[in-house]
């Protein structure tokens, strides 16, 4: 079934997904049934069989037959071609026959054999005679020399042939009816009999009315033809009666014949009187029809109807008329209908899926394509015996390869054979190798490369034993003994038991060929099903890759889990890469078993979207594996053979196919007259020697041969001209049609084809023609249809006409029809599109189908008949963006429009509307980025950026930047493109922006998403950073710009894996593999085809092909840094104990590298260096060392000439551009210079840099000027100048780059581009001269020639060097933890850089007093433009409001401000924007980090805990009372006020977690120790809670409920209980096999929990064994938080991806990327609810939630669910709580007395509410001596070493033991302190 031979002739029939129904009558007295059905029923079939993936369509020659097909005599061979080709290609019913009560019209022969053509002259008269002569002429080029009528083209000859043909059908009636016939031969007997249709009762179904009807002879080739056919038969008995014969509207409905008295016209008053009477001929035929067809056709309708007088029928008078009209249409209903669902039920129920379907389709199409180009070709027998042979020794092993190449037996050698035999040898081996390589046949375009390919299939498959699937029913087996022969005397033994596969294309003939992609999944589904097919239950080959596979592994083997995976798009599509490494192996394992052959054909022909010039060099795995033969051609001059071309490795694989003589051009042209059964004349044959020998090529002896076979032996010969070249024949073949169908027609129809974006479906040409007025009206010359539409049977047959050169491509929406060669391409341009106003014509058009304009408008047009406008509708289709799914619902994207209506539009010139449709309408680019990838929508902004007009293309290029700026996130979330737009359009892009502002509006009302951003979060558009690319799985170590190409880039990563980028358009282009280690450094040699890199091991690959070229040996030890020397001949490899160097051997790089270490190399092993740079010369090498130092080593020499001393160890070192200047940085952050000076490096500068952490790179500008980019171990990168005097080391910018560490720095040759890599796995691409101008701006220092200005755009703000917006940019580093006040629009932000920052969030109303901004104003000349015009034009009242908005949209300048854009058409909820205030940064004395943050829920305290081992109070004295009815009337805090007051409370370690209690009384303090602690809210110390088993690592809190997250990896469930200070455990949850992140409370009787696993839990409260999982493949989840009811769930991942969830559901809702990684993550209830996080770059975001379930208000949530957790201590747990307490406070005292020798020694504990104290014997507390009743004590303070209990009979005065012991009881017994007590 998946193996198909391509031997034999093409097979007629193929697989079709469509009904095409061919409707028969006579025209006459059919038309009102006809027109019925036509208006009626075709459109609403259109449309149901369309949703069902079917076609269909029907012909009706009414409309189809042209005038040409008339003047020349071929109306009946048009019918019958139409009726054969739609039973071929019809998959249900095919024909509708209507027989009334009139038989028709039967034309004379056009083809009159001599021996038929000397019986007519013999048997006719003279007159007939004359007529004979007359138009009937000998064409001997025809095979028989038969006679052939001659066409006509006046009115007048129409006339008379009409009368001399039906004398000459008479004349041969005569013969049929005579004595004379039988004794005649019997070839001119069935002559006869055809002529006159009378052969077999079945042939005289041939009515032909005015032009004719169908003849069902052709059942033959579909023997279930009368089973899918409907015939209606009709009778109007009132026909006969001599009343009705006196109708003038009867001659419509019967056969009329004249009594020969009537013809006398010299008796007028006769001519009168007589009657007509009905043919009895005719009538006698039609009713031995009838009978016939009833007992054959299984569906038949009978009617009869009543004659209404001068009409015949007329349903619009008549009833009984209407009812059988209204029969008619339901009856042809309800049969195509059953056809249809028949049809999809058969497709729904095979056994294949869609994907294999769609193969063995397109499998069937490249055979009988195959099998059609072969048999087309002609010598060359040679070159084809070549092609064997080297498949032969492909297939060999390579100890019986014969590296020898064979001899040819002729001297016409076309192609070298040592190009076929390619073999390369390895250096240094002793015996030869072959390496096996594909062969690529390279020629020019039409020299004949397609028939070649097509030819060795055929002979691959015969000679070496391919076969053919049992299942597959093929009429043409291959020669058998020609394949036993060969297997027995040219394969070896071994491999005749091998069987072969052969895998053969012809590229651009079939969807599944057009572009990389599919070809590559196409070849790899058929190895699968060929190497390792599995069977159903029927007996039918599965592909192995449709197999049900075994779940995965979740983890959790409990019954009761339930696993959530988040999955990507659904029918989202692998990536190419990973497309082709599935054939690579797919390829490899059925090598093993299998000889594989793989044949194609114009590799050229791929599309370029994926077919890029780095992915066609990685086609196949080189070198190929053994068993596995490739052979493909590819088209001189193009990018892809260029690609191959120079790929190294492919170098020796070519083999051109050369031009043919004329000898062979002229056997071509004989060869395909022969099969046509023409001939030519000499002087003919001439004409096409002489053409064939200027212009030697077999496409143009084809096409010419094409144009002579239609050339008649009596033509004369001084006429025929070929045009000597291809395109000008083509135009021929054009004119021919233009001729044959009309040049309106032709002309309109290859425009729009050759004109289209990808190409034309047959519907979309259909439609397009159907709305040409002008194609109609030429169409529609003497006849005006029901409905104004191009009839089918028309296009069709001018596709059957240019089926050979037209192919069906695969584009996203469908299969697409376009030309399969380019020279047709040019050949339609030249004729057809040469005038620029023509061409935008066809553009327009086009765009209005697309845009649906004509869908369900009437289209005016002007009748030519009446001369009058007129209005029709045409029956197209609407053109939605989305179309409805089985449910009624939007959902499937129309792809057609979403690619072809933006390029229509700007090539028509319709800029208006290009913006209003597309580029400016949020709903496009949505529905376009989800459909398309992220860089198609940015290709078509990028086209209307061209086209468009200022300040429109201004607008439009600020969106190309935003969506570049979020391209790495859209194009694998396409669906975040409106959160994406919200969080980056800032005012600067909203001012004066009407395009911008309304897609701003429509995204933030976009229904998508559940949450959007509140405020700017992300890096604005217009800044310096142009994009961000990302693609490696782990953090970014190294970054390279290619030398010679700056838009090519080379990345390393801690996921051992190199990557080369196309910055152009973020790909990734290669990626090299097989390293063991962090790859942490890339180098490359001279000529930029090596890449070394160092990962543990250093490796060396080919850049072009990805290949590994060789890996150097060091010696066991470590490699982190490269580089080549000089002229590539070392690689100089830095390792952790030492520097080492080695020689590669030039003379191998060509095959395999040869290393060789050299002798001086062991000098180099110093320990401790860290960094290297060289000098120009590449023979001084600078090297950086832990000792302090820096060294300057002679290559040349290997030792070490100089040592450059520092005051720490050296991490980075350079040199100058002109290599004068050395720079080293060191550890403590000093830079310095050094110079030569007679040659010894003296340091002139030393300068302390404001660097705030190690540097970790640093890198010079290329050119003159003394720039250098250093990148440290923090976010941030700083430029610095060095002054031409040398005298200072100046900053020159600094700019937060990263969210993480940064690794790397590279500049491009041009200054234009800096790349950074960082920690955070993105590589970040910066506009180098936007950053250095804008600091030029700012500063004194002078421009330079190097370094020009760059000029701002006008419309635009000044620039900025800061890259992200400041809105919520407070802190510089990652921020840990976030609180919200539960009851305030308050919320609290810790950080590592020291600090907490208080913010307040409100909203506020749109001020009608604010200025508008200061940005330029619309130019007077723009003002009417047409794209203006189409842009919403504001009056004054409007232009007011519009200023008023923008005025708001300009405080985003603020770091304080998010203005939402409004214009005044849309909703009021936009005149509130949320303002967003940054109050304070809290105070932090202690200088250290902020680990935790906490607000009380009732009073105005927060605390935070630090490294430091502090806890910080901060206390304000109340905060403003809070109106949530009117949020924006008040603010919570005056941000002008002071700070609060500040506690600071020292702690015995660092705090990690803080939470309050519910009545604000206590506060749960987890240690970095994981010990909990228990404070008062004044601060004082309580409790450790030493009973709990497990070390806290986390805190949150629900009421009384804590969750804590433990150092097990364990979730622990907590109740507090105040009354008596007992933390009770109560659950512990266990599940997590890494670090918890966090925790979060979900709903009411639910805990979410995250962690480094990358899974999300959800634990039942009451229950520990049931959970649900949600897993994130991509990263681990850092952060987790819930709305305040649970129906919402946020995660953050290490990626800083936020999805939220519904709950219980745990469906996805929506997701936002951050850029960067997300460390906490909290939700906000007032004023807005949303969702708060914060990222390691120390910036903040806000996403508000749309949900309305999640806006409640409350404070608090219902507890009932963790209630039913609780329940009441037994006595046992009461005994032990209260031992616990007792012993949280015991210790050594010193009881009274002033000095320690009158103090007693006692031992103190707490027991309830008194101290007792005990005497020691033997060390040990034993005696009771008494106790202190803390009820009565007054006060507790210590006072130094002293602890002083102060009661109203006494002071307790008690001297600690050990330090600290005061302090800490005093503290801890505050809370017993009796203020009421008696002094």
């Amino acid at each position: 079934m998946f193996h198909l031979s391509p031997l034999g002739a093409p097979s007629p029939q193929r697989e079709q997904y469509n009904i095409r129904i061919f409707i028969s009558s006579t025209f006459t007295d059919f038309e009102v049934e006809r027109n019925a059905i036509l208006s009626r029923c075709v459109p609403k079939l259109k449309r149901e069989a369309r949703s069902l993936g079917i076609d269909f369509s029907i012909s009706s020659l009414r409309w189809g037959v042209s005038k040409n097909a008339f003047e020349t005599h071929s109306t009946l061979d048009v019918c019958l071609k139409e009726v054969a080709n739609i039973i071929l290609e019809s998959s249900g019913v095919c024909f509708m026959g209507m027989l009334g009560n009139k038989y028709g019209w039967v034309p004379p022969p056009s083809l009159i054999s001599p021996e038929f053509y000397a019986i007519l002259l013999e048997y006719t008269d003279d007159t007939t005679r004359q007529s004979l002569r007359r138009w009937y002429k000998q064409d001997k080029n025809h095979q028989k020399q038969c006679y052939v009528t001659l066409p006509f083209s006046r009115e007048r000859q129409a006339h008379e042939w009409s009368i001399d043909g039906t004398r000459i059908l008479q004349s041969i009636r005569i013969i049929y009816k005579s004595s004379d016939f039988p004794s005649l031969s019997s070839d001119v007997q069935e002559e006869i009999r055809y002529a006159l249709m009378s052969d077999n009762p079945l042939h005289e179904c041939v009515n032909v009315g005015h032009i004719c009807v169908v003849s069902v002879a052709l059942w033959h080739l579909d023997p279930s033809f009368y089973t899918t056919s409907l015939l209606i038969l009709r009778d109007v008995p009132q026909l006969d009666s001599a009343d009705v014969l006196k109708d003038a509207a009867v001659s419509k409905f019967i056969d009329i014949t004249l009594p020969p008295s009537s013809q006398d016209s010299s008796n007028p008053t006769a001519q009168s009187s007589i009657l007509p009477q009905q043919n009895d001929w005719a009538k006698q035929k039609l009713s031995n029809l009838k009978a016939e067809m009833k007992e054959l056709i299984t569906k038949v309708e009978h009617h009869q109807l009543p004659w209404e007088p001068s009409v015949g029928i007329d349903p619009l008078t008549n009833a009984q008329h209407a009812a059988y009209i209204d029969t008619i249409c339901g009856t042809f209903e309800d049969f195509a209908r059953t056809s249809i669902n028949n049809l999809a039920s058969s497709m729904d129920m095979t056994t294949l899926d869609l994907t294999s379907k769609a193969l063995l389709r397109d499998l069937r199409f490249q055979q009988n394509i195959v099998r059609a180009r072969a048999e087309v070709h002609i010598g060359r027998s040679d070159l084809l015996e070549n092609l064997i042979q080297h498949i032969f020794n492909s297939l060999q092993p390579s100890h019986q390869c014969n590296p020898e190449p064979c001899k040819t037996s002729t001297s016409e050698a076309t192609t070298p054979l040592e190009l076929l035999n390619v073999s390369t040898q390895n250096a240094g081996d002793t015996c030869s190798q072959k390496a096996n390589k594909p062969l690529f046949l390279r020629g020019s375009s039409g020299v004949g490369k397609t028939s070649l390919m097509a030819r060795t299939t055929q002979l691959v498959w015969e000679r070496f034993a391919c076969f053919e699937d049992a299942s597959t029913q093929d009429d043409i087996r291959h020669n058998s003994n020609i394949s036993k022969v060969y297997r027995e005397h040219i394969l070896s033994p071994m491999e005749t038991t091998r069987p072969t596969i052969l895998l053969y294309r012809l590229i651009g003939t079939s969807p599944q060929t057009t572009s990389l992609r599919l070809l590559v999944r196409s070849l790899t589904e058929q190895l699968q099903i060929l190497t390792c097919p599995s069977k159903d239950s029927h007996g039918n080959l599965i592909p192995a890759n449709t197999t049900k596979m075994p779940a995965l592994d979740h983890g959790d083997n409990t019954d009761t889990d339930q696993t959530v995976c988040d999955n990507k798009f659904s029918g989202a599509t692998a990536s190419l890469a990973a497309s082709l490494s599935s054939f690579h192996r797919a390829l490899t394992h059925a090598a093993l078993h299998h000889r594989i052959i793989i044949l194609l054909d114009s590799l050229d022909q791929l599309s370029s979207l994926d077919a890029t010039s780095t992915a066609i060099t990685k086609l196949f795995p080189n070198p190929l594996p053994s068993n596995v033969a490739v052979i493909a051609s590819v088209l001189d001059k193009t990018p892809i053979y260029q690609a191959l071309e120079q790929t190294s490795s492919f170098a020796s694989c070519f083999c051109e196919v050369p031009s043919i003589d004329a000898s062979l051009s002229e056997r071509i042209v004989m060869s395909y007259l022969h099969r046509e059964g023409r001939k030519l004349t000499s002087m003919q044959r001439e004409i096409i020697v002489e053409a064939c020998r200027v212009y030697q090529s077999p496409m143009y002896a084809h096409l010419a041969a094409v144009l002579a076979s239609k050339w008649p032996s009596f033509a004369d010969s001084t006429l025929i001209t070929l045009k000597h070249s291809t395109e000008s024949l083509v135009e021929q073949i054009f004119q021919k049609l233009e001729v044959a169908f009309g040049t309106k027609l032709v002309s309109s129809a290859l425009a729009y084809i050759s004109i289209a974006r990808r190409g034309l479906s047959v519907d979309e040409i259909e439609h397009v023609l159907s709305c040409d007025d002008v194609v109609l009206n030429a169409v529609f010359e003497n006849w005006t249809p029901p409905v104004r539409r191009l009839p089918p049977l028309l296009w069709s047959r001018i596709y059957r006409e240019l089926v050979n050169v037209m192919v069906h491509r695969s584009t996203a929406g469908g299969d697409v029809l376009t030309w399969y060669h380019s020279v047709f391409v040019r050949a339609a341009e030249r004729r057809y599109l040469h005038d620029k106003n023509q061409r935008q014509y066809y553009h327009s058009q086009l765009a209005d189908y697309f845009l649906g304009t004509w869908a369900e408008t009437p289209k005016s047009f002007l009748d030519p008949l009446t001369n009058t406008e007129c209005e029709e509708l045409r029956f197209v289709p609407k053109q939605p963006l989305l179309f409805l799914n089985h449910d009624s619902k939007p959902s499937i994207p129309n792809f057609r429009k979403l690619d072809e209506l933006p390029y229509h539009l700007a090539q028509a010139g319709r800029h208006s509307e290009l913006v209003s449709f597309c580029v400016g309408s949020f709903e496009w680019l949505q529905i376009k980025s989800q459909a398309f990838d992220i860089y198609e929508l940015l290709n078509d902004i990028q086209l209307a950026e061209k086209v468009l007009q200022q300040p429109v293309a201004t607008h439009v290029t600020t969106l190309k930047e935003t969506l570049l700026l979020s391209a790495h996130v859209l194009e694998k979330h396409p669906t975040e493109l409106s959160s994406q737009i919200l969080a980056r359009f800032t005012a600067d892009a909203l001012c004066n922006a009407p395009l911008l502002q309304e897609i701003a509006v429509s995204a933030w009302t976009s229904k998508d998403n559940i949450v959007r951003p509140a405020v700017p979060c992300l890096t604005m558009p217009g800044g310096p950073l142009m994009r961000s690319l990302t693609g490696h799985a782990q953090r970014v170590t190294c970054v390279l710009f290619l030398r010679h190409n700056s838009t090519k880039l080379i990345t390393a990563s801690s996921d051992r894996t190199i990557k080369l980028w196309n910055i152009s358009d973020g790909t990734v282009l290669q990626t090299f593999e097989g390293f063991h280690q962090t790859v942490s450094d890339v180098a490359m040699n001279e000529s930029e085809t090596i890449i070394a890199g160092a990962g543990g091991c250093v490796k060396l690959f080919r850049i072009e092909t990805g290949e590994l070229v060789t890996e150097v040996d060091l010696e066991g030890s470590y490699a982190t840094r490269v580089s080549f020397g000089r002229l590539d001949e070392n690689i100089i490899c830095l390792a952790r104990n030492g520097i080492h160097i080695y020689n590669l051997s030039s003379d191998a790089l060509d095959m395999r590298l040869r290393v060789k270490p050299v002798t001086m190399a062991p000098a180099f092993h110093i320990d401790g260096c860290r960094c290297m740079a060289f000098n120009q010369q590449l023979n001084e090498l600078l090297a950086g060392y832990s000792d302090n130092t820096a060294r300057i080593w002679s290559l040349d020499a290997g030792v070490p000439t100089h040592t450059l001393d520092h005051g720490s160890v050296v991490e980075a070192c350079t040199y100058t551009n002109d290599f004068n200047i050395i720079i080293t940085v060191a550890h403590d952050r000093f830079i310095r210079l050094w110079q030569r000076l007679e040659l010894l490096p003296v340091c002139i500068l030393t300068v302390s840099t404001p660097l705030q952490a190690p540097v970790s790179s640093i890198t010079p500008l290329p050119g003159g000027e003394l720039y250098f980019v250093i990148t440290t171990c923090d976010v941030n990168v700083q430029i610095f100048y060095l002054a031409k005097d040398l005298s200072e080391f100046i900053e020159a910018a600094r700019f937060h780059a990263h969210s993480d560490w940064i690794n790397s720095a590279s500049v491009s040759l041009d200054c234009n581009i800096l790349v950074t890599a960082g920690d955070d796995k993105v590589v970040h691409l910066w506009k180098l001269r936007r950053i250095l101008h804008q600091y030029r701006a700012n500063n004194s220092i002078h421009d330079t020639d190097h370094l020009q200005k760059e000029k701002s755009p006008t419309t635009s703000s000044p620039l900025t060097i800061q890259t992200y917006i400041d809105l919520l940019q407070y802190h510089e580093r990652e921020i840990v933890d976030i609180c919200c006040h539960p009851n305030l629009p308050l919320f609290f932000t810790a950080s590592r850089d020291k600090t907490v920052a208080t913010w307040e969030i409100f909203t506020e109303v749109r001020s009608t007093n604010c200025e508008p901004p200061h940005s330029p104003q619309v130019s007077p000349s723009n003002a009417d433009s047409p794209l203006t015009a189409s842009l919403p034009q504001l009056g004054n009242e409007e232009d007011k409001q519009l200023s008023d908005t923008t005025a708001c949209c300009r405080r985003l300048l603020t770091p304080c401000v998010r203005a939402l854009p409004e214009l005044t058409a849309f909703s009021e909820e936009l005149s509130k924007f949320i303002n967003v205030v940054q109050l304070n940064s809290l105070c932090n004395d202690g200088g250290d980090w902020v680990n935790c943050v906490a607000v009380m829920n009732t009073i105005p305290v927060v605390v935070y805990g630090t490294e430091n081992k502090s806890l910080r109070f901060h206390r304000w004295t109340k905060f403003s009372e809070y109106n949530r009815s009117a949020p924006e009337s008040l603010k919570v805090i005056d941000r002008n006020s002071i700070y609060p007051k500040v506690e600071t409370v020292p702690c015995p370690q660092p705090i990690v977690s803080i939470v309050p209690s519910k009545d604000d009384q206590h506060l749960f303090v987890a240690d970095k120790s994981g010990n909990l602690h228990l404070y008062a809210v004044s601060g004082l110390y309580i409790m450790q809670f030493k009973h709990l088993e497990y070390k806290v690592k986390l805190l949150r809190h629900c009421e009384d409920i804590l969750i804590a997250t433990c150092d097990d990896h364990t979730v622990a469930l907590l109740h507090w209980e105040s009354s008596t200070r007992t933390l009770r455990p109560l659950q512990q949850f266990k599940g997590h096999s890494s670090n918890i992140t966090d925790v979060c409370f979900l709903g009411s009787s639910h805990i979410a929990s995250v962690s480094l696993d990358h899974t999300c839990r959800i634990w039942e409260c009451t229950c520990d064994e049931n959970h649900v999982i949600i897993r994130n493949p991509s990263a681990g989840i850092m952060a987790v938080a819930s709305s305040i009811d649970g129906d919402l769930l946020a995660t953050a991942d290490y990626d800083g991806v936020i999805v939220v969830r519904s709950f219980p559901e745990c469906q996805k809702l929506s997701q936002f990327h951050a850029d960067t990684q997300v460390l906490s993550l909290t939700f906000l209830r007032f004023p807005i609810p949303a969702f708060i996080y914060g990222t390691y770059g120390g910036r903040c975001g806000i996403l508000e939630v749309l949900a309305n379930s999640s806006c409640q208000t409350t404070s608090s949530i219902p507890d009932t669910k963790l209630n039913s957790v609780l329940y009441p201590l037994s006595k046992e747990e009461y005994q032990r709580e209260q031992s616990e307490k007792a012993q949280q406070l015991c210790g050594w005292f010193f009881k009274q007395g002033e000095y320690i020798r009158s103090r007693k020694r006692r031992f103190f504990t707490r027991k309830s509410r008194v101290l007792e104290y005990y005497k020691s014997i033997d060390g040990k507390p034993c005696i009771y001596k008494g106790f202190i009743d803390l009820d009565r004590a007054t006060c507790i303070e210590n006072q130094g070493s002293i602890l002083l209990i102060h009661t109203p009979t006494r002071i307790w005065s008690l001297l600690e033991e050990s330090e600290g012991m005061a302090r800490d009881w005093a503290a801890r017994l505050q809370v017993y302190v009796n203020v009421n007590a008696t002094p």
